[in-house]
């Protein structure tokens, strides 16, 4: 059965061999597989410096579990230290090597 779930994903672009263009077109691949969506890119900070990021908000057919590895793997492929994203509301941090050293923080989360 394929429920619709709410997610909303930030991936960092400063280090990413991918644009905001390019980005999206991985998370539609990996995470939202064709659902509704929408994006913006937004200035975050990371370690107290602007970085440019990709924003994504919208529904998704997989579980947090899924959405969680797709992720890890996304890390590898951006060449990113982690994804930050919400599922039903609720923060996650993926790493690539599964890590939880990381921790969520709403404070540097960014929304559409």
């Amino acid at each position: 059965m394929a429920a619709s779930k709410n997610i909303v994903i930030n991936v960092g672009l400063n280090n990413s061999p991918a644009d905001h263009y390019e980005t999206l077109r991985l998370l539609d691949k990996y995470v939202y597989s064709g659902s509704y969506w929408i994006s913006s890119q937004r200035m975050g900070i990371y370690d107290d410096q602007p970085e440019p990021t990709t924003v994504t908000q919208g529904e998704t057919k997989y579980t947090q579990l899924q959405i969680h590895e797709a992720l890890k793997y996304l890390c590898k492929v951006l060449t990113q230290d982690c994804i930050a994203y919400k599922y039903k509301g609720i923060g996650y941090i993926a790493q690539p090597d599964g890590s939880t050293e990381i921790t969520f923080d709403e404070n540097y989360f960014l929304t559409v």
